[in-house]
This record gives C-alpha cells, sequence and structure tokens, in this order.
C-alpha cells in the first residue's frame, strides 16, 4: 500500500481499517439492538489486538493472551445476557488489574 511515495506498515493499515470499522460501527448502532454495541466494541479489541501482533514494538503478551477469551467466554453467552454482562464484567476486571500492575511498575 503507497501513499504519497512512502510504503505503509501493515499494522498502519490494520489501525485504518480499524478507524473505518469502529466509524462504521458507530453508525450501525444508531439502528441496531443495544446489545450489539459492546460486541462491536470487542470486535474492535480484536482488530487491535491483531494489529499489535504485526510489530514486534506493539506485542502485548496481556492482550494477546485475552484474544482467545473474547471469542470463546463472550460469544458464548450472546444469547444470554446476564452471563454476557457477567463475561464483560470479568474481562474489564482482569484489565483493571493489568492496568493497576502497570502503572504501580511505572512509578518504581
Amino acid at each position: 500500500m503507497e501513499e504519497c511515495g512512502t510504503e505503509k506498515s501493515e499494522t498502519s493499515a490494520a489501525l485504518f481499517d480499524l478507524a473505518v470499522y469502529l466509524v462504521a460501527s458507530a453508525r450501525d448502532c444508531m439502528e441496531e439492538p443495544l446489545v450489539y454495541g459492546p460486541l462491536r466494541m470487542l470486535v474492535g479489541v480484536d482488530m487491535i489486538i491483531n494489529a499489535t501482533k504485526q510489530e514486534a514494538s506493539l506485542r502485548d503478551e496481556f492482550l494477546i493472551g485475552k484474544q482467545e477469551g473474547i471469542w470463546n467466554e463472550v460469544l458464548a453467552v450472546m444469547n444470554d445476557r446476564a452471563a454476557f454482562a457477567k463475561a464483560l464484567d470479568q474481562m474489564l476486571a482482569d484489565f483493571a488489574e493489568e492496568l493497576k500492575s502497570r502503572t504501580l511498575t511505572k512509578k518504581k
């Protein structure tokens, strides 16, 4: 992929794809059932994780480890809103704990 004589990285292309997906999803969320919003956000997280895999400096083992859980745990319970909410709550707790550990590590 080239623009103005420079070659764009796969990561740049993946991030552009994410931006397009999010804009399209924002519009689609205006018409879709509310429960599709969280699902679309998780697809966006999956796209971010895939982008981080394409460039060594962005690789994040925590995110990569969570990627499988997004699809195995969350999508398995899409028909049960309470179970879906519980899976999202657990994922949020895991991310918050990781953020806390990264923040405390940086301050030391």
